[in-house]
């Protein structure tokens, strides 16, 4: 089963300045095993993104501060929640 994304994200400013990493993290966020019902609210803790993402640790850490910076993210450390800002948007 996939996740459609609507094609406005590409044309999203934010997104669009992201490096590939940056890229696939955030697909990742919005399409991966993680997601729950609701959208843009996901149960996980950074280390398993990075395995599943196939990428070192530290680099997914610093992405994912990039987007928190960027305010694309939020993340609630003790509940291991990230809440993805704007996700029913691109969710189609």
């Amino acid at each position: 089963m996939g996740y459609p994304i609507e094609p406005l994200l590409w044309e999203d400013e934010k997104f669009v300045k992201l490096g590939r990493l940056g890229k696939l993290l955030w697909l990742y966020l919005l399409t991966g095993r993680c997601r729950s019902r609701l959208p843009g609210l996901i149960a996980t803790e950074v280390y398993i993104v990075a395995r599943r993402l196939r990428e070192p640790l530290d680099e997914v850490e610093s992405e994912l501060t990039k987007l928190i910076d960027q305010g694309m993210v939020e993340i609630d450390e003790p509940l291991q929640l990230l809440r993805v800002k704007n996700a029913p948007r691109y969710a189609g």
